[in-house]
């Protein structure tokens, strides 16, 4: 009884956690006060830190990634190569009949499955962050990162691999980010990896 209770505790706290705007019918978590924009998407099994800001750009979040607290994914972007990079001359906020802010952020993000980015991150516009990758807290990720890299840093880098080449190609084979965690072997995922299998289906 006490388990049912809790559950339908958590479903009604995320649903009040869940950004205004944002319609997504997936089993997301959200820490309180998140903010991400309406052109976003984000699948099954991710959450999103207290006080996180994913938008205006376009932000797509794959299955099981952990973005942490107050993080900054696809903040505006304004035009370098106009005379002035301010808003003041394209945004109707300012008085302007043109808009061309949705130009100026039509630049996406992508952030693949099982991704975690740490505390206080900035992801820039344009960038996709691999599978399995982890970013570092209080970097600030400026180009793509590759497949289960570690990175961190201003402007972050290259750390480290998470895995060996054999180790990600097991895991890579298994597609385990495609199922329910139902379908997935618990006990798997309270070690280590050392090549036991991930998938019950399989």
């Amino acid at each position: 009884m006490k388990k049912i209770a809790i559950k339908y505790l958590n479903i009604i706290r995320d649903w009040l956690r869940r950004p205004r705007g944002f319609k997504s019918a997936n089993k997301i978590r959200f820490g309180p006060r998140v903010k991400v924009s309406r052109n976003s998407q984000i699948q099954n099994f991710s959450f999103i830190g207290a006080r996180s800001v994913l938008g205006p750009c376009k932000v797509e979040i794959g299955r099981y990634s952990s973005i942490g607290p107050d993080a900054l994914i696809g903040a505006n972007k304004h035009p370098l190569d106009h005379p002035s990079t301010s808003a003041v001359f394209y945004s109707p906020l300012w008085g302007k009949k043109i808009d061309l802010r949705a130009a100026h952020n039509d630049i996406g993000i992508m952030i693949e499955d099982d991704v975690w980015i740490g505390t206080r991150s900035i992801i820039m516009p344009g960038v996709t962050i691999g599978r399995g990758a982890v970013v570092a807290a209080g970097s600030v990720v400026t180009k793509n990162v590759a497949a289960y890299s570690i990175v961190g840093g201003v402007p972050a880098k290259f750390i480290r691999a998470r895995f060996s080449e054999l180790i990600i190609e097991d895991i890579e084979k298994s597609r385990w980010w495609e199922f329910d965690p139902e379908y997935l072997i618990t006990d798997a995922f309270l070690r280590p990896y050392s090549g036991q299998k991930l998938v019950d289906k399989l």
